[in-house]
């Protein structure tokens, strides 16, 4: 009973206090409904997954397995210590799954658990708001940074960011997602503020932002790999296409032309990917279609067959992919569509597949109207000319992040359900660019209902 006093008190003080230090921010208003809303969404995440799976799936299974570790701390607390930060083997005999040990990225996100165990007494509701906490920090602070540096597209920042329900949902309790997408919102705020924001830091924000940033894409590689390696090469691209770009400006006899960030950006990232894929073995693009192939068949042979995604030469029970350049180029088209759109309605043959399907119909219908409103209508998706050039190369990359990571976890990882839950990594970029075009006229609609008014 007293924890849960203590830990109520303790999240409802850190809202209040985190809302009246952003007295200037966009998203002020959204603070604490959009925290109930992503607390509650942790609460749906441990009943659901409770309900639909026997053994409580993956977001108890952490729970129960950071539970046996996190009660070492109190028989053995060197042994503890030894086993957190040097992963040293510590026999346990009520850990949930001994396979952990074999599996470093799950390990870590347990590690992690147990020691949110170790404040909130081993309370699984509690140690998930912890980790709903954490997940809603970043998702607001990106929705707020692009509300404030695009002020019309405020209402997709909220939509996409804070109110989407598999946004919400995946993205909340004792996942490993709760932890990567509120790392990769941190390092999208950051990024823009410094390639945005013109005013000057001081030398204590920068070490700030580096420390917190190494920490930040450490725990995103140990936990996921493949949102590791669809970002940061991303964010990295644009800042270096941009400065080539100025240099490029800057020479008065190069003539300005509007495809030129795109060739910019495709040119260095492909410099950039060949010049990483030359520094290690394992970083060699063979070895990267290998690791891609292996687990696609492991999802594959383990997966129901009406779950799954079925490349060119594949057949119920029988995956074929390959690792071979041609094969994966053939099947990629493929692959984007159903990483961004499936499972379609009509292949849902459950409730949760179906609220995916109508979730996907969503996406796709307004992802055809935000390319009609682009290249038929001329329209401008953002409105702010200051920022013009800058938005390309954000628009550019952020496209280009969105297509490489839905390619790439549909090709990982046929399964249906898996997929729907992975893509969370890229879901808040793509619904964020495809509610664009609306965003500003339903802005000034909803506007005249004072009501709503506060909060958009």
């Amino acid at each position: 009973m007293l924890a849960i006093i203590v830990h109520t008190c303790l999240i409802t003080t850190l809202a209040v206090l985190w809302k009246q230090a952003s007295p200037q921010a966009p998203l002020r208003a959204w603070i604490v409904p959009g925290l109930c809303l992503k607390l509650l969404g942790g609460v749906v995440v441990g009943w659901v997954f409770s309900k639909v799976y026997g053994y409580g799936g993956d977001s108890w299974n952490i729970f129960y397995n950071a539970q046996a570790v996190s009660t070492l701390a109190s028989q053995d607390l060197t042994a503890y210590l030894k086993l957190l930060f040097f992963n040293e083997y510590y026999y346990l005999a009520d850990l949930q799954d001994p396979r952990i040990w074999e599996q470093p990225r799950y390990l870590f996100i347990v590690k992690i658990a147990s020691v949110i165990n170790l404040a909130t007494q081993q309370n699984y509701w509690f140690t998930s708001f912890y980790f709903s906490l954490f997940a809603f920090s970043g998702l607001w602070q990106a929705a707020n940074t692009l509300s404030r540096l695009f002020p019309t597209t405020k209402l997709a920042a909220i939509f996409a960011f804070i109110l989407f329900p598999s946004v919400v949902f995946w993205s909340s309790g004792v996942q490993k997602e709760s932890l990567a997408i509120g790392i990769m919102a941190w390092l999208i705020h950051w990024f823009l503020v410094i390639f945005c924001d013109r005013q000057t830091r001081s030398g204590f924000y920068w070490i700030k932002v580096s420390l917190l940033s190494m920490i930040g894409l450490y725990g995103l590689w140990k936990l996921k790999f493949y949102y590791f390696g669809g970002l940061v090469p991303m964010l990295v691209t644009v800042a270096l296409a941009y400065k080539v770009y100025l240099w490029l400006k800057s020479d008065k006899k190069t003539r300005q032309v509007l495809w030129l960030p795109l060739v910019l950006f495709v040119s260095i990232l492909g410099i950039l990917l060949l010049t990483v894929s030359f520094m290690h073995p394992k970083l060699h693009l063979s070895e990267f279609m290998h690791v891609l192939v292996v687990n696609h068949n492991m999802s594959f042979h383990f997966s129901a067959p009406d779950d799954l995604i079925y490349y060119y030469r594949t057949d119920p029970g029988f995956a074929t992919l390959t690792s071979t350049p041609g094969n994966l180029l053939y099947n990629s088209p493929l692959a984007l569509i159903s990483g961004l759109f499936r499972p379609f309605i009509w292949e849902a043959n459950n409730k949760l597949k179906l609220i995916a399907g109508l979730e996907n119909l969503w996406m796709l219908v307004f992802t055809l109207y935000a390319l009609f409103m682009l290249f038929f209508r001329r329209q401008q998706l953002f409105q702010e000319k200051a920022l013009l050039i800058k938005q390309r190369f954000l628009m550019i990359g952020a496209i280009a992040y969105i297509i490489f990571l839905a390619t790439l976890l549909a090709l990982a990882s046929p399964n249906f359900g898996t997929l729907v839950r992975y893509k969370v990594g890229f879901m808040p970029v793509l619904l964020y660019l495809i509610h664009l075009p609306l965003a500003r006229p339903l802005t000034r609609w909803l506007r005249r209902f004072p009501f709503i008014s506060k909060f958009i």
